[in-house]
């Protein structure tokens, strides 16, 4: 996240940081010195219509035990994700044409410095498109999971 934040151009870009977890302290306490971040308590959901991509991070100590709630959450949104994670992670896995990732498995500023190089309102749309599919089909399989659950008890 700090090096995302190192990178942002204060022209282009800007940051609405929500953090918590075991290192959000320490980077909170950096990422006030740069004006491309503001930080928040919390993103009511109204306020979220406004965000063009989240950022999402999953150590691969977790993998395959579970779907970071960020990932989903934005997911759900419509949001794309800029998601540094392993490669075999299930929100890289599940939501492929919705997120960038990051893999921890490479030099994470020039994977950054790259990513912000070449983003364009173009890849955005498409990524927002492809969430926006997928939040779709999750409310699709979530309807007929209660529906065979109604057929069973009822």
């Amino acid at each position: 996240m700090l090096e995302l934040i190192r990178q942002l151009d204060p022209e282009k870009h800007l940051i609405l940081l929500r953090l918590y977890g075991a290192k959000a302290q320490r980077v909170l306490d950096e990422a006030t010195y740069f004006n491309t971040v503001i930080t928040l308590d919390y993103i009511t959901p109204t306020e979220m219509q406004y965000v063009d991509i989240c950022v999402a991070s999953l150590m691969p100590a977790w993998n395959h035990v579970c779907v970071p709630s960020k990932v989903v959450g934005a997911i759900c949104r419509g949001l794309p994700v800029l998601y540094n994670a392993n490669e075999e992670s299930e929100g890289a896995c599940m939501f492929q044409k919705a997120v960038w990732l990051l893999p921890d498995s490479i030099d994470q500023p020039e994977a950054i410095s790259d990513f912000l190089s070449t983003l364009s309102m173009d890849d955005i749309l498409q990524k927002k498109e492809a969430a926006g599919r997928y939040a779709q089909e999750l409310m699709t399989n979530e309807r007929s999971c209660y529906s065979n659950l109604l057929k069973i008890i009822g």
